[in-house]
């Protein structure tokens, strides 16, 4: 239940009412959503990607299909801003040395829908 409200957060009119503060808990949930609640955390994940990283961000929503040519340079260049923005984000809502870890978590939960991380 919890995954499915925060895939509907995503929604451009929902997400235009949301304040710091409720972006701050979603980019919080995909760090420190425990194990158990992978799916939550995937769905932060996610509303974090699109909504929280700059463009194109990790290229999820880009992402070519199978089959699609790509160009080479541009792949590079999505996939270095991307990482770039993680780093960014990953500083700014983790800020204490002593977490750094839960950065595992985030990249966990978008480990196959991008480029980026493999």
């Amino acid at each position: 239940v919890s995954a499915a409200a925060l895939r509907h957060l995503r929604h451009p009119v929902l997400v235009s009412q949301l304040s710091d503060d409720d972006f701050a808990r979603v980019a919080n949930l995909a760090l420190t959503a425990p194990d158990s609640h992978g799916l939550l955390r995937v769905e932060a994940a996610l509303f974090v990607e699109q909504h929280l990283l700059p463009e194109p961000g990790l290229g999820i929503a880009a992402k070519k299909q199978p089959g699609e040519e790509g160009d080479d340079l541009e792949r590079h260049f999505i996939t270095e801003h991307g990482l770039m923005a993680v780093a960014d984000f990953l500083t700014s809502y983790l800020p204490e040395n002593d977490q750094l870890h839960l950065s595992r978590r985030f990249v966990e939960a978008l480990w196959l829908r991008t480029d980026a991380f493999r």
